[in-house]
């Protein structure tokens, strides 16, 4: 039954209530469309809208008629829960007025519930209904208040005023927290984008910031002008940071920094690709001798002596240099070259500089008999699955499984993974070879999880090729079905790599995979190009710290520090943080003093080969399986 208000429908954050000078006096009059307070005549928005439950007609006519005399706008009264629902997604009022004792399959507690989960709109229960049971039926649902009938117009009044006061504080203090954790989200994240693209020791750019701005150098310079690339190792610099200690020798790393800085031209670019080793790029250079005669420059900066903790200190460096795009065209390969050339000059003494040969190459012939053993290893049965386990961070207790591919090759024995991974995904093999693993390891997580009363996820990387199929989700689907894993119990790991070429079919794709119950997480966290915009940009639900960050956080401030704006911002966007590459009791116990949910690494176990894997883990599930 629709009732005239007193002023135009609103929506619930137009609600007022009085002024809190008020003296108390309960009444406000209409006037010109507002309501002025009688006691301190202020000026208010027009009258709160009130929604009457009753399943009684002449009860709710009774009460509406009794709050227009009090101020307020009755939108509507309804008997049932079904129509409580409808009008309050309709025309949203300020606050319901709920009888318990409802007409239809519902009463009122029930469509408090619902009420609750659809809209933000504050309940007061007004009932005859006085029992333990029901009393924390009600309680349980939120309601802004409890009235018995009978009550007093005063105890009504109160208790509506009192709500919506309420109502309104919480609606500020949600709004200013959100504020503030958006305000906190961003800090974090420039926090975090600068921690991963900078070295903690000497503030310069790390090897993922010198990438990008190679990319952008390579982008607007002439192919046919090389483009020097230097690799600047000190010489003994290990052993006289053990000497001088942490601190002394961090300040003897961005000592050095300064001083190559000071020789560099503008355009050139620093960095810092490893510790304690620095990179160059001579923007400013046009060939071998101009990068030879910068290498000089550099080298003979540091012959003058930096005086740390009272006392001075010594140190000469070899250079090596790699040209682009001669001796490569990826940045990777160009460090990894000119590391080699200074390795070389260091062999002979150092406090000089050298330049790749290709000579030095000799993998070239290895290569094409790799890839030729690769493209039979799967039908000869060289390939194989080892598995390591994934601990529960606080309890110990086993909860999943990371897939890892294995290659035993019968004359070469063990292949590394990032030796022949590469070769397949080049040559094309790795489609093949992926689909394999997904077979074999959820056939074989379907079978320990049948013997086990909480299942176990297993995790599973997913390559380039596999990604970009466009039945990747019906494929998955099939393979779980024909495996008899429930989808809930497999994970995709993804590398940032992955998504950088296309975000839009990215998302799609992990849409897909998420309609189907399967989870996603991205791997590597912070080694890639944009980290923190895919993690707000996709449907991820765990987030794998790379080993890089986890190593030595005990006595690294930057990789610890590193690691924990990476957990803060985790946690704030309600992702599962798995962090990998744990090795000692410190870096465990630093973990677990943050918000690090699952743990993997050798301090736990390394891959196991599946009978290994039963034996240790799935056979003992059930016990902690943290060190001590």
């Amino acid at each position: 039954m629709a009732l005239l208000p007193s002023g135009p429908a609103r929506s619930p954050t137009d609600a007022r209530s009085p002024p809190d000078n008020c003296n108390g006096c309960m009444r406000c009059s209409p006037r010109a469309g507002r309501l002025e307070c009688n006691c301190c005549h202020q000026l208010q928005m027009p009258p709160a809208q009130l929604l009457i439950v009753e399943d009684e007609l002449l009860l709710g006519k009774r009460l509406a008629h009794q709050l227009q005399a009090l101020g307020y706008a009755v939108t509507d009264i309804v008997a049932s829960g079904q129509e409580a629902l409808e009008r309050a997604e309709s025309n949203p009022p300020d606050l319901v007025l709920m009888d318990i004792a409802l007409k239809g399959d519902r009463d009122g507690i029930e469509t408090a519930a619902q009420l609750r989960e659809r809209a933000d709109i504050p309940l007061v229960y007004l009932t005859a209904y006085a029992d333990e049971a029901t009393l924390a039926r009600a309680e349980a649902t939120g309601a802004y208040g409890y009235l018995l009938k009978p009550y007093k117009e005063r105890e009504l009044h109160a208790t509506i005023k009192l709500a919506l006061q309420t109502h309104c504080q919480q609606r500020q203090a949600r709004a200013q927290t959100q504020q503030d954790y958006g305000q906190l989200l961003q800090q974090t994240e420039a926090q975090l984008n600068y921690l991963v693209r900078h070295d903690g020791a000497t503030g310069l750019p790390n090897r993922l910031a010198l990438r990008e701005q190679f990319e952008r150098a390579v982008t607007y310079r002439d192919r046919q002008t090389p483009l020097p690339v230097l690799f600047v190792s000190p010489d003994r610099f290990r052993r006289i940071g053990e000497s001088l200690g942490q601190q002394a020798s961090d300040a003897l790393a961005a000592a050095i920094a300064e001083r190559l800085r000071a020789c560099l031209e503008a355009g050139d670019l620093l960095a810092s690709p490893e510790p304690n080793c620095l990179a160059a790029i001579a923007n400013s250079g046009q060939g071998p001798q101009d990068a030879a005669q910068l290498a000089r420059i550099l080298i003979e900066a540091l012959h003058a002596p930096f005086e740390l903790a009272e006392r001075e200190v010594f140190l000469t460096a070899s250079v090596g240099i790699a040209l682009y795009p001669r001796d490569g065209t990826q940045l990777d390969v160009l460090l990894a070259r000119a590391k080699t050339a200074a390795e070389q000059v260091q062999s002979g003494g150092g406090d000089r500089h050298g330049f790749y040969d290709s000579r030095w190459d000799a993998t070239s012939t290895d290569r094409l008999t790799l890839e030729t053993a690769l493209r039979y290893a799967l039908e000869r049965e060289e390939l194989y699955l080892c598995y390591q386990p994934c601990i529960d961070a606080r309890t110990g207790k086993l909860v999943g499984a990371e897939a890892l591919l294995r290659w035993q090759h019968p004359s070469w024995g063990n292949i590394p993974p990032g030796r022949f991974i590469p070769i397949a995904e080049e040559i094309g093999a790795i489609g093949t070879i992926g689909e394999w693993v997904l077979r074999t390891a959820c056939r074989q997580f379907a079978h320990w999880n049948a013997q086990l009363r909480s299942p176990l996820q297993v995790a599973i990387n997913l390559s380039a090729r596999q990604f970009d199929r466009a039945d990747l989700a019906q494929n998955l689907s099939a393979i779980c079905q024909e495996a008899g894993l429930n989808p809930r119990n497999l994970e995709l790991e993804v590398t940032e790599t992955l998504l950088v070429q296309d975000i839009d079919r990215a998302r799609q794709q992990l849409a897909q995979l998420s309609q189907l119950g399967i989870a996603t997480a991205l791997d590597d966290f912070g080694t890639g190009y944009a980290s923190l915009n895919y993690l707000k940009q996709l449907p991820f639900q765990t987030l794998k710290i790379d080993r890089a960050f986890v190593q030595n956080l005990n006595t690294d401030r930057h990789n610890a520090a590193i690691a924990v704006a990476i957990m803060q911002m985790a946690e704030r966007l309600n992702l599962r943080i798995v962090a990998e590459g744990l090795e000692t009791e410190a870096e465990l116990q630093f973990l677990q003093q943050h918000p690090c949910h699952e743990l993997q690494g050798f301090l736990l176990s390394p891959p196991l080969p599946s009978k290994s894997f039963e034996r240790q883990f799935v056979r003992q599930a059930w016990r902690s399986h943290l060190p001590g």
